[in-house]
């Protein structure tokens, strides 16, 4: 996926659909990425029409438009709209294309006037008059996200006013590599498993992994993201969990690990006996959770550092499919169940209704609680860990 598709959904995204625009070589590859969608795009004759009709348009509508335009005269052309967004309290996002990373004098120690074509230091010039002004300096997914929705948070947060992002060509132009692996993987593997974690919920991305149908197992965190009879659930792992899924993670060939610490009531405290068998992909919004694992030696393969409802968003489109791991996981989930008598049959017994949420207490009785319960369909577990 192009780094400039990914840039125009995430505006579209945050309801940002109308863009005005002034063609130039280094913003193009953008525009090309706006008119693939139904986003409105109107071009002008000159950058400052561009500005001052975006910031029309939230006068008169509400709605806050977005302007692109190239490097140099083109984003100098906008100083006087800009201007006006800034004294008059409009929000407005401004997006002007720059010289290749590798032409710019970010990257040399000598500091001519201009180094690439038409660059100029366009942070530093209009940072007086905006919110927020940024340059992208990679094309990770984790800092385009963070750009971008730090710009338009900046412009719809206190006193309005406008925002400037700019945005090298070549990151325009880029590919995430990474995503194209971690599909490759995931489709290739004969036993892969997800790991869900509580950052399912807190990135609200519920229902994004309903498209993912691959055998998960989850935390205790996250066990009722699914009903337990799903037949894609497998249980809840660690030292308390369910054999079943402690099963699974290790004779698992690929592990995903989404929104989960994997503390080590989890992962157990002999790290390097964790799923040993696995490649391990794992997408946290926090690369230290990440770091963790790889000093404690637990080794992740394949790691992005992302807001899961990010990627969980993204055209991963995994095809998976191995009926033999299916019936392995089925028979595990059958045969490894809790044991049978005293305060588990009594759990048994307990009918919770639909819409319960249930909160299970400290000590012995929460182990019980998690390794019986069944959660339905609209109903919540609660718990501390």
């Amino acid at each position: 996926m192009l780094i400039s598709d990914y840039i125009v959904e995430l505006l579209i995204k945050n309801d940002i659909d109308i863009f005005f625009a002034f063609t130039g070589g280094a913003i193009a590859p953008l525009i090309d990425a706006v008119s693939k969608t139904s986003a409105k795009i109107v071009f002008f004759q000159h950058e400052q029409a561009a500005a001052m009709a975006c910031e029309g348009v939230f006068r008169e509508t509400g709605k806050i438009a977005c302007v692109l335009v190239t490097s140099g005269p083109g984003i100098q052309n906008t100083l006087n709209g800009i201007c006006g967004c800034w004294y008059d309290s409009i929000p407005a996002l401004f997006i002007s294309g720059q010289v290749n990373m590798s032409e710019s004098l970010d990257v040399i120690n000598a500091k001519p006037r201009q180094r690439g074509f038409q660059e100029m230091p366009v942070v530093d010039s209009f940072c007086h008059f905006t919110k927020f002004s940024k340059k992208v300096t990679s094309s990770t997914i984790h800092h385009i996200t963070d750009v971008f929705t730090s710009a338009i948070k900046s412009i719809k947060t206190g006193r309005y006013g406008p925002a400037l992002i700019d945005l090298p060509v070549n990151v325009q132009m880029s590919t995430f590599h990474n995503i194209a692996e971690i599909v490759k993987t995931i489709s290739e593997a004969k036993k892969p498993l997800i790991i869900y974690g509580l950052g399912i919920r807190h990135s609200k991305s519920e229902n994004l992994v309903k498209n993912l149908k691959v055998p998960f197992v989850t935390s205790w965190a996250a066990k009722d993201l699914f009903p337990d009879d799903y037949e894609f659930n497998n249980g809840s792992i660690g030292i308390y969990g369910s054999r079943a899924a402690n099963f699974a993670i290790q004779n698992s060939d690929c592990l995903i690990i989404l929104g989960s610490r994997l503390d080590t009531r989890q992962s157990g405290g002999r790290f390097e006996k964790f799923s040993k068998k696995s490649k391990k992909i794992m997408v946290d919004i926090d690369e230290n959770e990440i770091n963790k694992l790889t000093e404690a030696g637990i080794t992740i393969d394949l790691s992005v550092v992302c807001d899961l409802n990010v990627f969980l968003s993204l055209p991963l489109n995994i095809t998976w499919m191995n009926t033999e791991w299916m019936d392995t996981l089925s028979n595990w989930k059958t045969k490894y169940i809790h044991p049978k008598g005293g305060v588990y049959t009594f759990l048994d017994s307990i009918h919770f209704p639909d819409n319960t949420t249930v909160i299970p207490d400290c000590g012995g009785n929460l182990i019980w609680a998690m390794q019986t319960v069944k959660i339905k369909n609209n109903q919540r577990c609660q718990n501390m860990f």
